[in-house]
């Protein structure tokens, strides 16, 4: 076996070689866009000197002024499409598809900014600079694929995995890492599910189990875990995952025992084998801030707009039923944070003001494990009883819920920083208590007006899939996907579908 002390820096080495590479990529993409950028202008010049485009407007100093701009848009774009992430594994076509798609989306980018700042850069000059990086970029990156895998099958840069599953499919997983030496991986050893099971397995050690995984993997500097156990649960899964978050080492699941979140993974492979990537994408304090600003900006503008609805609800709720407009109830928000949340009221007075809640209102136990985290309503909604049944809804209630405008008035929340826009559900104090470990996971986030179990099911959702909905998004969030949630909660909210 190998001892920990002996190999401690291998792993180490093995990133920095990864984060050299990527630096690489990002100093020769530099290149390709300035190079690019020249020989588009020489070529749109030829054409006017060959008599086939008109003059051109403006000099090649302003196309330079706006390199850093087009700089910037370069390399978020290229992220965007993956191409910083340092996959080995992607094939030549999977490569140059994505380029194709970062430089066409720049372009896109380019004449849209093009348009707002009100300035007439030439078109053919644009099209001239789309095929020049097209061209470009993909023969870079086909160049530094190429180098990236000789230095692989030389042993430079190589990522210490360990494999979870001692059974065929495990023994698969190392095959296809010894024979195809390119993909660069080393592998470390094995780990059983159980707590005890044999020590050694297809010529490797078994490092232990995999609930010591937190204490295996910097012991013996490991940089991927590859999860070769179809006998392994969700919950399970998570709860190692959660438990190895500090830990700087990649989660990739070989064969999907993660059926809930396969849908929004991204699919690489290790030879032959399909493999989900369980990234954890970094949210730094400026997202965060920008976020912030973003809730507030667009909470505002909804906020002002809505007044009429908000004035018109208000005078319905009061004409046909006795009791308060609103309705306040304790949530738990960030990091465990309680704060009171907000709704119009939708039920008849005396059914959601009282101690007791009717059965059908009592919160719903996740048959995989822990409390099921289903859409408010369905979980004690907000401070009244579950409508399941239409139990105490007020005519106005049951067409406010149907198209969540009794959520309008969490638009206060979010403007005090207890809510934001999109988010996973804001959970009751009781059902927080029982949560398992991976389950606190949730209160990474601030909990939002939409998010996922909005526009993949509301009521529909099984009560399975709530919670994993909730963890993708934390482990995945961006403003980009921040936006894409928002624009389709609006045909969703319109639809009234899934609602209650």
């Amino acid at each position: 076996m190998e001892g920990p002390l002996q190999h401690s820096g291998s792993g180490h080495r093995g990133a920095a070689s990864a984060r050299g590479f990527l630096v690489w990529l990002f100093i020769g993409d530099s290149a390709v866009c300035v190079t690019a950028l020249a020989l588009a202008y020489m070529a749109r010049v030829a054409g006017y000197h060959l008599g086939l485009l008109s003059p051109l407007k403006h000099s090649l100093a302003t196309y330079l002024y706006t390199l850093p701009v087009v700089l910037v848009v370069w390399v978020i774009t290229f992220d965007s499409m993956g191409l910083y992430r340092g996959r080995r594994s992607m094939s030549g076509f999977g490569q140059f598809a994505a380029v194709f798609k970062a430089v066409s989306l720049l372009l896109l980018v380019l004449m849209a900014l093009s348009y707002l700042h009100k300035y007439d850069y030439s078109r053919a000059l644009m099209v001239l600079f789309w095929v020049t990086a097209l061209v470009l970029a993909s023969a870079f990156r086909t160049g530094m694929s190429a180098l990236r895998r000789r230095q692989l099958r030389r042993g430079r840069g190589v990522t210490r995995a360990v494999i979870v599953g001692c059974n065929q499919l495990g023994g698969t997983v190392l095959e296809q890492m010894q024979h195809v030496a390119e993909f660069g991986y080393r592998p470390v050893g094995f780990v059983r599910r159980e707590h005890r099971g044999r020590a050694n397995f297809r010529g490797l050690p078994v490092l232990g189990h995999a609930g010591e995984l937190p204490r295996l993997i910097p012991a013996h500097a490991i940089d991927e875990v590859f999860v070769a156990e179809p006998e392994m649960g969700p919950a399970e899964l998570l709860d190692i995952v959660s438990e190895c978050d500090g830990l700087p080492v990649a989660f990739r699941v070989v064969s999907g025992p993660m059926g809930a979140l396969t849908a929004a993974m991204d699919l690489n492979g290790v030879g032959d084998l399909p493999v989900l990537n369980l990234r954890r994408k970094p949210f730094g304090a400026w997202q965060r801030a920008l976020k912030r600003t973003v809730d507030v900006a667009l909470g505002t503008a909804a906020l002002v707009l809505s007044l009429p609805l908000w004035l018109t609800v208000a005078a319905l709720i009061k004409l046909t039923t006795k009791g308060r407009v609103l309705f306040r109830q304790e949530r738990i928000g960030q990091n465990g944070r309680p704060f009171v949340m907000y709704k119009f009221r939708s039920m008849a007075a005396s059914c959601g003001t009282g101690s007791s809640q009717p059965v059908a209102a009592q919160a719903r136990l996740d048959p995989v494990r822990g409390p099921a985290l289903d859409r408010d309503k369905q979980a004690v909604p907000h401070g009244e009883a579950s409508d399941d049944e239409g139990v105490g809804v007020t005519p106005i209630g049951r067409f406010l819920r149907k198209y969540s405008l009794d959520e309008l008035p969490q638009l206060l929340n979010v403007l005090k920083g207890e809510m934001s826009l999109v988010g996973p559900r804001p959970e009751l104090p009781r059902l927080v208590a029982r949560y398992e470990p991976w389950q606190r996971k949730r209160l990474e986030a601030k909990p939002g007006m939409t998010g996922l179990w909005q526009i993949l099911g509301r009521k529909d959702l099984p009560l399975t899939e709530n919670i994993h909905y909730d963890f993708y998004y934390i482990r995945n969030q961006s403003l980009l996907f921040d936006l894409a949630i928002l624009l389709r909660t609006i045909p969703v909210v319109l639809s009234g579908r899934g609602a209650y």
